[in-house]
């Protein structure tokens, strides 16, 4: 009933255990229409105003004996110690706000050279692929309803990634992060002067980064290969039968028994999720650059390949055709019980690529990567120690996925000369965006909004019901979902997303542009007291 993990803190500084209660029957209370939930797509996405209903209401059950079970009708309600008492009332422009949550990942306390390389070769690698993807996706989903319908949902991630590493290329080079950033490596560089024990620590920082980088772009057209789906699958399936040959508790994360249901549903749904002529163009695409590409970002294991299918146009045609070992939810599904010797003597050319990149370099890139990340986790404690010292001992930790507690105000921002953005929106919100093309709300809530003024949930400053709201609290992705409390710890909101100047922020923290985009409780309570059945969920949940 608990799944564990260690995370490092301040980049290995210190490690903790962290156990949590894993609950596997977990059932859908609640959900808005598409149309609410992603009102605007990805036209409103990272941007303020928003008026989005990104939400949802779930509850969590459990065996007879309060004990996490699997699914079962026999289940009841699971009742924690504790739970968050809600205010109907929100928060107004102003009022002190905090977010619990678990934020991904950060990197306020990387080193410059880190920084750089971001912006400078990460960056516009990613974005040069997600234009190829978004191209061909937005081609493809125009021959048919069928095709738009297959590849809608990733149109909007590939749409979210690419906003998002552009939002990161935007504020990081119009802003003063990078500048920043140099001149705090600058001060701790002459603060360990004297240390040699720190200069020789951080010195060999540097070198370990530089490698990893050097690494990350020699494997970016394997990286680029690995968005065409049956790959990620032949792959997937493949590490499963290398790590079955192992203990249990000795494999990798996410190749243990425990995932082997998640694994199976991916390979089921997939059917859901690919659409094979935009796979094939991709495909073609990819190889056609990759072998145009200079001959040192080579992979002497994707020539061989590419080279034992009689070449790249052979090989191009062998990835289009139909795939045996691929082609169907049964066929996906079995490549899990077979035997790694079945995997490698497979004539599926899927399969057959998978495996010749894993055995003639993924494997032993892996490997050297963990190397490379063992000596990070010993060697940049010696790098935060040094910028907690020039910083005069002020320094918070990266997030690394773990409980953060976060606190801020409801507040807008100037957004650039002339321009201030206020810090919520409202029902009348909708209703303007709704004339444009790219909004389309459900007509019968359009016409609940018209008769909205005499609801409960009316903000009398607002003058009609509030959608949602900014802040000023620390987040990032992972933080999606995060209960927003007010000052008396009563829940107001959901966090939901940031704004475009805060992609950024996983580097360097604005306090004047960095904001928060919540889900205002209002309008999560004004929603549902639209549901034929929603006054019991309402009395449930506490309003």
């Amino acid at each position: 009933g608990r799944r564990c993990r260690v995370a490092a803190f301040d980049g290995g500084s210190s490690y903790r255990l962290l156990r949590s209660l894993e609950i596997r029957d977990v059932r859908i209370v609640h959900s808005p229409a598409d149309g609410l939930g992603y009102f605007g797509g990805d036209l409103d996405n990272y941007e303020w105003p928003r008026h989005d209903a990104d939400y949802g209401i779930l509850r969590a059950y459990v065996g007879p004996d309060g004990k996490p079970a699997a699914p079962s009708p026999r289940n009841v309600p699971y009742h924690p110690a504790a739970h968050l008492r809600i205010d109907p009332t929100g928060v107004g422009p102003g009022e002190a706000v905090m977010a619990i949550g678990y934020p991904g990942g950060t990197s306020r306390t990387a080193l410059p050279e880190e920084l750089a390389w971001q912006v400078e070769v990460g960056n516009p690698h990613s974005l040069d692929r997600y234009a190829l993807l978004e191209r061909i996706v937005a081609e493809e989903r125009a021959t048919s309803e069928e095709a738009d319908r297959h590849l809608q949902a990733q149109a909007n991630d590939l749409a979210n990634y690419r906003k998002y590493d552009q939002g990161i290329q935007d504020n990081v080079l119009r802003g003063t992060a990078l500048a920043d950033s140099r001149a705090r490596g600058a001060a701790i560089d002459a603060a360990i002067a004297g240390d040699p024990a720190a200069r020789e620590a951080i010195s060999e920082l540097r070198r370990v980064v530089a490698e990893g980088q050097a690494a990350a772009v020699r494997r970016q057209s394997l990286d680029d290969l690995f968005s065409l789906s049956y790959l990620s699958v032949a792959h997937t399936a493949y590490r499963w039968a290398v790590e079955r040959g192992r203990k249990d508790a000795d494999r990798e994360p996410g190749l243990q028994d425990r995932d082997r249901e998640d694994l199976e549903a991916w390979f089921t749904e997939l059917d859901d999720q690919i659409w094979l002529p935009a796979e094939g163009r991709v495909s073609s695409e990819l190889i056609t650059r990759y072998v145009a590409s200079p001959p040192a970002s080579h992979v002497e294991a994707l020539d061989a390949w590419l080279a034992a299918q009689g070449g790249p146009e052979r090989a191009i045609a062998a990835l289009q055709a139909p795939s045996q070992a691929l082609g169907t939810p049964e066929a996906r599904r079995a490549t899990l019980s077979q035997k790694r010797t079945a995997l490698e003597a497979s004539t599926d050319p899927w399969m057959s690529l998978a495996v010749a990149l894993e055995r003639g370099f993924l494997e032993a890139d892996r490997a050297a990567s963990e190397a490379r990340e063992g000596a990070l986790l010993r060697l940049r404690p010696a790098w935060i120690t040094a910028l907690r010292a020039v910083q005069g001992g002020r320094s918070y930790p990266d997030a690394n996925g773990t409980l953060r507690y976060t606190f801020g105000k409801v507040e807008g921002y100037r957004v650039r000369d002339g321009l201030v953005a206020t810090p919520i929106t409202g029902l009348s919100g909708i209703v303007e965006k709704e004339r444009l093309p790219a909004y389309e709300a459900p007509p019968e809530f359009l016409s609940a909004i018209a008769a909205s003024g005499s609801s409960p949930f009316v903000d009398a400053a607002l003058g009609e019901v509030p959608v949602n709201f900014l802040s000023s609290v620390d987040t990032t992705g992972g933080n999606s979902g995060s209960a927003t409390l007010d000052a008396q710890g009563r829940l107001v909101g959901l966090v939901f997303d940031g704004n475009y100047e805060s992609m950024a922020a996983d580097w360097q923290f604005d306090t004047a542009t960095t904001r928060s985009v919540h889900v205002d409780i209002r309008y999560v309570g004004w929603l549902l007291s639209l549901q034929p059945n929603g006054k019991w969920i309402l009395d449930e949940l506490g309003f």
